[in-house]
């Protein structure tokens, strides 16, 4: 129970404090590890998804290069049970 109890808080401040400016490379890596995949693992998926071929080196070159596509984010975001939403800021 407490060891529950600590994951879903810690679970909570991590997607709390995932507004704060970290890089993409920081978020991916958290919202994996929520869904207890490796890169690997996550190139298989979206290789499946897109009919092309992904290694965890092409992914992890594309996140450190910051060419990756808001098309390649989606489809990632979508593999690990997410979706982008866009929320208007107040000023």
């Amino acid at each position: 129970y407490i060891i529950y109890y600590f994951y879903t808080c810690v679970k909570l401040s991590i997607i709390f404090n995932m507004e704060i400016n970290t890089d993409i490379k920081t978020k991916l890596k958290i919202l994996m590890a929520l869904r207890q995949m490796s890169l690997q693992d996550l190139a298989c998926k979206l290789t499946e998804a897109t009919g092309r071929p992904y290694s965890r080196h092409k992914i992890y070159g594309k996140i450190k290069r910051d060419t990756i596509s808001f098309t390649e984010i989606e489809t990632i975001a979508k593999i690990l049970g997410y979706r982008i939403e866009f929320v208007e800021e107040k000023l």
